[in-house]
């Protein structure tokens, strides 16, 4: 793949970051994707570093990075300060209200689910009207927000852990369907098929 040129690579990264797999893009695509972010110099000093080396070892040091940038909360506020940011959690939460259940003929699974958290997007909505997008993050619990139980069983996350938790949790949307499909009693195999 081509080197993109920097204009061009804000305009997808987001969607790039939350929907590829990073072990499968080469270095110059690692570096399309994280460009200009929050914390991203650090990232990119890693793989100059690495144009050396085998790809391998320069995609795990990022990778590595990335597990400890959104596994520190207050690298989640630094990164949340940033449109870009706040247009990538948009994008988590939105995967929220979009996971297909259109395989099952039951449309009382399809209710249960996304009626509860489509609530969840409208209440992080008129939060974000009213407050800076790092308070919302660092000061409200994931109950707050009207996130069901069951979601954050599934997820493993206790529901009165702060936002930023349950963002870092569903980064991985298609793991995030998978176990949402295991709770509605769906065959799981489903998921892949309506992603």
């Amino acid at each position: 793949m081509a080197i993109l040129d920097r204009d061009s690579r804000d305009e997808f990264q987001v969607k790039r970051l939350q929907s590829e797999s990073i072990q499968v893009l080469s270095v110059e695509e690692v570096e399309s994707v994280l460009y200009s972010k929050t914390a991203v110099y650090e990232m990119s000093q890693i793989l100059e570093k690495n144009f050396g080396s085998s790809v391998g070892s320069a995609i795990n040091q990022v990778e590595l990075k990335l597990e400890n940038l959104f596994s520190d909360e207050s690298a989640l506020t630094r990164l949340a300060e940033t449109t870009a940011a706040k247009q990538f959690h948009h994008s988590a939460l939105d995967s929220l209200t979009s996971i297909s259940l259109s395989n099952t003929d039951s449309d009382e699974v399809t209710l249960k689910l996304s009626n509860p958290l489509s609530k969840v997007l409208d209440n992080l909505n008129a939060l974000v009207a009213n407050q800076e997008w790092w308070t919302i993050i660092e000061s409200y619990p994931v109950r707050d927000l009207g996130v069901p139980k069951q979601i954050c069983d599934a997820l493993g996350i206790n529901e009165t852990r702060y936002v930023g938790a349950l963002l870092k949790r569903i980064q991985d949307c298609q793991d995030f369907k998978l176990k949402i499909f295991r709770i509605a009693g769906l065959d799981p195999s489903a998921c892949s098929q309506s992603s």
